[in-house]
């Protein structure tokens, strides 16, 4: 008989294989919903891929990039890693460029440059010092 601690993982990892087959089926709002409930925001499926960078990797498709962006900005709320990489390499911007999501990517680019400002306004003096002994 399982353990409290394996059934709580079971049903974890059910969610996370639900969470991705929603985004591969284009089920944007299934997969909200389903990461809604708990589920870790940079988990992985079997090649790596987060949630983010899975969303990224289907080719663009007008029907659905409504819902595939509105998911890509609720990942980027809740605090993804947008830098992630899978297990060839990938990052998220690099699908969205490869598959013409290039309102992700310009989602994904602000993204970044908001975070490098963040971390520039926060620790300013630490920033010159770096460079001042490059």
């Amino acid at each position: 008989m399982g353990s409290a601690s394996s059934v709580r993982s079971d049903k974890s990892y059910d969610k996370i294989v639900n969470v991705f087959q929603a985004i591969q089926q284009n089920k944007f709002k299934a997969a909200k919903k389903i990461m809604s409930s708990g589920v870790e925001i940079n988990c992985i499926n079997y090649v790596g891929a987060t949630p983010l960078i899975e969303t990224c990797r289907s080719r663009h498709r007008a029907a659905t990039e409504l819902g595939r962006n509105e998911f890509v900005q609720f990942l980027i709320e809740l605090g993804c890693d947008v830098k992630r990489n899978d297990i060839h390499g990938w990052t998220a911007v690099l699908y969205a460029e490869e598959n013409g999501h290039e309102s992700i990517v310009e989602m994904l680019e602000t993204c970044e440059i908001k975070k490098k400002k963040v971390i520039r306004d926060q620790f300013p003096h630490q920033l010159e010092t770096i460079f001042e002994e490059v």
